[in-house]
Formats: structure tokens, sequence, C-alpha cells
């Protein structure tokens, strides 16, 4: 035992004591430096896949959004359904660039066919004047008058004949019937020098022999250009009662009244930029015709609504010139618009009104397209109609100083607890990016969006200008607009002239042919200022106004 307990204290006694290094040397031990890197690598991998998730998210959402947009455009109630075609273009709130043109590289291109121009082609014999035989016939007796049925020289009378001078046109009462003008003719009974026989005059003619009547003619200037009736369906319809005619025809008929509506289309003009308020805006309209610069047939009808005037301009661009064009330098006031950038042009001359109800539709688009932002854009709706109901009220008690005072600071304290409000969401750090786009727009156009408070008698929306475009906008839907630049002039003139007779309360109609017939009896378009102001649909008075009101519930 004790020689055992003697090896074991011998053999402890041979054994080397351990040393007390440490098994690692951290921080600078390379495998745990190793792993600190490749862990902090997957922390960074991790947050930049978390962000791209986060990205996706938010770009689906946005494009859900978008979809539910597009998709109520498209099949929800409109007065003017959207183009799919045209859904890719840049909302008014930037710039519009024109689509880029589809063909392929010329050099690798096939030779295009050289277009056909429409209508008759040059070298062309015609038909000559065609009167249709089997339309009602309706003779009109023309007789002399008493004072010409005498010599001037001796006073003796002359004597009736069983002669007269016919002629035809094609008229329209409640259905296509040919006219017959028979013209009596009397021969004298003396022998003073002078005719022997004498033919009761001609009833004034605006196209001399023309085929159709002023009336027919006007009337079917105001199914197309009033109703928006295509004329191709016009035609159709004429062809149920007999009468064949063809499109060129027509145009060629609205060519010639073209030339008599330029002075009076000038005029209005003149007027609508005396006026000193404005309401404007712009649509698509087609014109199926090469213009060298341009590319492709995309026009634009502009409308300026005055106090007295609506007038419509047909432009190739969308752009800021057409504006400051038709304004020119000496034109000062206020004028309704929507925040197409284009009017931006026009600040320093002219005060701009933008629309409260396009603002509203930022909100309503907000809310479709993302429907967790219901509550949020259902209170900025509210607020916007509180605005709107306070501002009627201010507007209806404008004759009462003490009420429109208080209404007055009604306003202001609704415009003050918005403009706050969108202040404080603008800092919140959770909106949506729509969100922040729309309150950002809020506080960018803000002073453009209070012109009202100090001009009791600015709308605080645009619908005078948009109402005025809806009935283009039918006609561009129904007939696709003009196959020419002088067809789209004419459509313009045509636009403007009628609609400007409404405006003043005359049937437009009626107003039309009333300024063509007084153009008939002169031969030309009046060449005074003074005769043609007396044309103006606000300076015809007496009888003649009274023969041409727009009778209530018989509008044409």
């Amino acid at each position: 035992m004790d020689t055992d307990e003697k090896k074991l204290s011998k053999t402890e006694s041979k054994r080397k004591p351990r040393s007390e290094k440490s098994l690692c040397t951290f921080p600078k031990c390379g495998p745990v430096k190793a792993l600190k890197e490749h862990v902090k690598k997957l922390a960074e991998e991790n947050a930049r896949l978390q962000q791209q998730l986060a990205d996706r998210d938010a770009r689906i959402e946005k494009l859900e959004a978008q979809l539910r947009n597009l998709r109520g455009d498209l099949f929800g109630a409109s007065s003017e359904k959207s183009q799919p075609e045209n859904l890719h273009l840049a909302t008014k709130d930037g710039v519009t660039v024109e689509p880029p043109s589809d063909s392929a590289d010329s050099s690798c291109a096939f030779p295009k066919k050289e277009k056909k121009k429409r209508g008759a082609q040059k070298g062309h014999r015609g038909h000559g004047r065609q009167i249709p035989k089997d339309l009602p016939l309706t003779e009109v007796i023309h007789e002399i008058p008493p004072e010409q049925k005498v010599c001037p020289h001796c006073g003796k009378p002359y004597r009736d004949l069983n002669l007269t001078e016919d002629s035809i046109e094609i008229d329209y009462e409640v259905g296509v019937i040919l006219k017959k003008h028979v013209r009596r003719k009397a021969a004298k009974t003396c022998e003073c020098l002078g005719p022997a026989i004498i033919t009761a005059p001609k009833p004034p003619q605006l196209i001399p022999k023309g085929l159709f009547s002023l009336d027919f003619l006007v009337f079917t200037i105001v199914q197309k250009y009033f109703f928006q009736i295509p004329l191709n369906r016009q035609i159709r319809q004429w062809e149920l009662e007999g009468l064949d005619i063809h499109a060129g025809t027509l145009t060629g008929c609205f060519q010639t009244i073209g030339a008599f509506l330029v002075p009076l289309y000038a005029l209005l003009i003149e007027t609508s930029r005396s006026e000193t308020h404005w309401h404007v805006d712009e649509t698509r309209w087609m014109v199926f015709a090469e213009k060298e610069g341009k590319q492709g047939y995309r026009w634009w009808l502009w409308t300026f609504v005055s106090k007295r005037a609506t007038v419509f301009v047909l432009d190739p661009h969308r752009s800021k010139e057409v504006p400051q064009k038709f304004f020119g330098q000496t034109a000062r006031g206020i004028i309704n618009v929507d925040r197409y950038g284009a009017y931006c042009v026009l600040d320093g001359q002219m005060l701009r009104q933008l629309c409260w109800l396009h603002v509203r539709r930022d909100f309503i688009r907000a809310k479709e397209g993302l429907l967790s932002l219901r509550d949020w854009a259902d209170d900025w709706i509210d607020d916007i109609h509180t605005l709107m109901a306070v501002n009627d009220k201010r507007v209806a008690c404008q004759n009462h100083p003490v009420q429109f005072a208080e209404k007055q600071a009604e306003l202001e304290g609704q415009l003050e607890k918005m403009a706050a409000k969108r202040d404080a969401q603008q800092t919140l750090t959770t909106n949506k990016p729509v969100q922040t786009k729309i309150l950002k727009s809020l506080s960018r156009n803000w002073a453009h969006l209070t012109v009202f408070v100090d001009h009791a008698d600015i709308p605080m929306h645009n619908n005078v200008a948009e109402s005025a475009l809806r009935g283009a906008a039918v006609g561009r839907n129904n007939y696709y607009g003009n196959h020419s630049e002088r067809g789209g002039q004419f459509a313009a003139m045509s636009l403007s002239i009628l609609q400007s007779a409404v405006q003043n309360g005359l049937n437009p109609q009626a107003y039309l042919l009333y300024y063509l017939e007084a153009c008939a009896r002169l031969g030309k378009a009046p060449q005074k200022p003074e005769e043609f102001a007396s044309f103006l649909p606000w300076n015809i008075t007496g009888p003649d106004r009274e023969a041409l009101l727009l009778k209530k519930g018989k509008s044409p």
C-alpha cells in the first residue's frame, strides 16, 4: 500500500503543470471574427430582402389600385369613356406626350403606298345638278310686286302672262321634299323704253344655283354639330325618304358656308378676349389628315367660355401656346381651369381658380384604389362638400352685407381647418404614396384653389367648360372627328356659333339661319363692324329676338 502511494506521488511529480493560456484570443480570434462578419452580412441581406418584399407589396398595392381605377374608368358611369389606348398618357398634373409612332424603321419597312385623297379626284367631271324625281313637289308662287308691274316711264301696268320661270331646290319640312319656285312673268302694255317682260325676283341664295335650300343646310349643320348626329347617319335617314345624296356634296356646301362663318367666329373670339372671366378646358379631337411636323391624328379642341360667348379652338397641340395665343398680351381676369400645367403660362396675367371637383376626384380614386384609405378619403370628401355648401350660402347672400360677412368668416374658418389638417397629415410617416401625392398637390396648389374666397362671383369648379365640351365629346364618339383640317375648323366655328346662341337664350338653328339669310340678301358677309355687331346673339333685339328665342320645352 505504501509502495503504491509512493509510486503515485512519483508519477504526479513527473507531470508538467498546465499553462493558464486561454482557448480563444478574442477579439483577434480569426474564426469568431469570420462568424461575426457572416452574421452581419446575413443581417444586411435579410434587411435588403425585407425591403424588397415591402417594395414589392407597395408596388402590388399601387398596381391593384390603378387596376381598380382603370376598371372604373372603363366600365363605370361616365360622360366620356376612357379609351384603352390612351390610358398610358400622363394625367393633367403632368405633361401629356403624344404616343410614339408604331411604324417600323423606314430602312427595313416596305414602301408605303401613296394614300388616295378623299372625295372626287382631280379631273373628275362630276355629276351635274341632279334633281331627284321621287320626292313630293310643293310649288311656291312668287308674285311680281305691284310697284314693279307698272312702266317706270308712263305708269301703264304690265299684263300677266302664262309664262313662268321655274327653279327647283331641295328643302326639308319634317321630311325631304322638292320645293319648286314659280316666278311669275309680266309683259308691258306700252311702247316706252325698257324690258318688255319682267320676272318675279329670285329668292336670295347663299350658294348660287345651289341644289339645297338654306333651311336644309342649316338643319344638317345643327344636326351634326349641335345634336352630334354623324353626316352618314343623316344620309341613311334621307335614303329612307327617297333622297340619294353623297357626303362630299354636303361637305362642299359646308365649305362655301364656312367662308361666311369666319368673320362671325373671329368677332366671337374678339368679344371673348374683352371679358374678365373665363372657364377653360380641352379635350382630344381626331383630325385624320397629315400635318407637317406632327405625328398621329390626335388634335385638341379647346373651349373658352365667357359671360357672353362660347368659343372653341382646334389646335394640333395641347401646349401652353394655345391659351397664350388666345388671350394675347392684353387680356386680364380670372380663369377657372383644372391643374393642367399649360395654364401656368398665364400666371401674372390671369388668376387661376383651380377646380375643387378635380381635388375631390383625387380622394375618390384613392379610396376606390385602396380600401384601407376609405375613411381618410371620406373625411376629406366631407370637408370639401362642407366647403362648397358654405360657399353656396355665401354667394346667395351677396346683397346682404351682415349675412355675407358671417358666411365669409365661416368659409375662411373651414379653409383654415382644412389647411391645418393637410399640414399635420403631411408629417406622418405612415402615409401611403398616394396620400403623400394628394397632400403635396393640395399644398402646392392651395393659393390657386382659394382665389374664389376674395371673388364671390367666381365658382369653385369648372363645370361650365366641361359641360360645353360634353357635346363635342359625344360627337367625337359618334363620328370620330374630321377628315381634314378645313373640316375641323368648320366644326370649331359651328360649335362656337351654335353654343353662343344657346348661351344667350336663342334657338341655335333659327339664329344660324337668320345670320346666313342676311348674308344671302347681301350676297356676302357683313363688312362693317357696326353691321356685324348687330348679328351677335346678345345684340339682337326687338321682334327679331322674339322670333329667335329658344322656347322652353321646345328646344331643338
